[in-house]
């Protein structure tokens, strides 16, 4: 693959997966409030992290955290390269499903089994983040091997 074509594919995998992963935190916080009401956004609130950090990003927050993205989705791309030929499945869904899942579980479900073990943070919250970052990598693994596909070596 070529690189700006593996650049252009890690940046709109990145993309892809922002959007994703956003919508399922939306979906997921509308959920919570609907299920127990607006105590729950009041107690997320109480987290002084949660409070600096998500509720009033700046602008250069942003920015670092969607150039991270892009940063390390590029590799992903090179790996997916190399690997799509042994990837098993016949068309580019199910290659990209696969890969989307193997980057979710070396990626999501290994780092959060760490992190509940050395952070006290509620099951919820830990069970929301595999979830988010499965809809996220799913559907950019998706598209970086339709990109792939579409365009060759």
């Amino acid at each position: 693959m070529k690189i700006w074509k593996a650049i252009i594919a890690g940046i709109v995998g990145a993309i892809v997966y922002v959007v994703f992963s956003t919508l399922a935190n939306f979906i997921f916080s509308l959920g919570l409030i609907l299920i127990y009401g607006r105590q729950v956004v009041h107690s997320w609130q109480n987290y002084s992290l949660y409070k600096e950090v998500v509720l009033h990003p700046t602008l250069m927050w942003m920015v670092m955290l969607y150039l991270g993205y892009i940063i390390l989705a590029i590799p992903c791309v090179f790996i997916y390269s190399a690997l799509q030929k042994s990837i098993p499945g016949r068309n580019f869904i199910s290659k990209g499903l696969l890969a989307g899942i193997v980057a979710w579980y070396f990626n999501t479900v290994m780092r959060m089994f760490w992190e509940h073990m050395a952070v006290a943070v509620a099951d919820v919250f830990i069970v929301a983040d595999i979830i988010m970052q499965f809809a996220g990598l799913a559907a950019a693994g998706i598209v970086i091997a339709f990109i792939y596909e579409r365009f060759g070596e």
